[in-house]
């Protein structure tokens, strides 16, 4: 079964389709979901003609949970080198001038007080084991740890974050985070160093 799109099948299929549409006034812009293999998503980001926009993993585990399907990476023909991490898919965004959209601030509810759904054992749930460092540094800050998490997105070099929310309260939580000052960058080291050792403690 095919689990990726084919680099000629993107550059020979896709580009001239959605470029002919630009071109006839169709459409304006078109992007891709930058969540494949991060090396064959930042060749995309860095070759004419470039898309307009690429939605990017950002959040503070560099965890794309379960949409992740490139456990081995040199199982795709075109991925020999080391595979590329997803601050870097944002960093080559930016250095492109392709719009960088955030998305999985919250990786699924992984990076929250607590899941809300059945998540079984997934990559979520590990995710969610994963994040416990920074629902303690959210406790002592005295905000969610969605909240914090928004904030740490918001600072990874996008241009905005793409929002999955279910109500109004969260959603007025996530305005609340894009108009809270950005992260010290003390505080985001503080958060790396936790996720790293395990543990909230430097």
């Amino acid at each position: 079964m095919q689990t990726h799109t084919p680099w000629t099948l993107y550059r020979e299929g896709w580009i001239p389709a959605v470029e002919k549409l630009k071109a006839q006034g169709l459409i304006r812009a078109w992007g891709i979901t930058g969540i494949g293999m991060p090396n064959m998503v930042i060749r995309a980001l860095s070759t004419e003609p470039k898309p307009d926009a690429c939605q990017c993993i950002a959040n503070c585990l560099h965890s794309a949970g379960s949409m992740a399907w490139w456990s081995h990476p040199k199982t795709a023909p075109e991925v020999t080198e080391e595979q590329a991490t997803f601050a870097e898919v944002i960093a080559a965004a930016n250095a492109n001038g392709v719009a960088a959209l955030g998305i999985r601030a919250v990786q699924a509810g992984a990076i929250t007080d607590g899941l809300d759904r059945e998540s079984g054992i997934s990559m979520e749930s590990k995710d969610f084991v994963r994040a416990a460092p920074v629902r303690q540094i959210a406790a002592e800050l005295g905000v969610s740890t969605a909240f914090l998490a928004h904030q740490y997105a918001l600072g990874m070099g996008v241009d905005t974050v793409i929002l999955g929310v279910k109500n109004r309260g969260e959603l007025e939580e996530c305005a609340a985070a894009a108009d809270a000052p950005p992260l010290a960058e003390d505080l985001v080291a503080r958060i790396d160093a936790a996720i790293a050792s395990g543990g909230a403690s430097l």
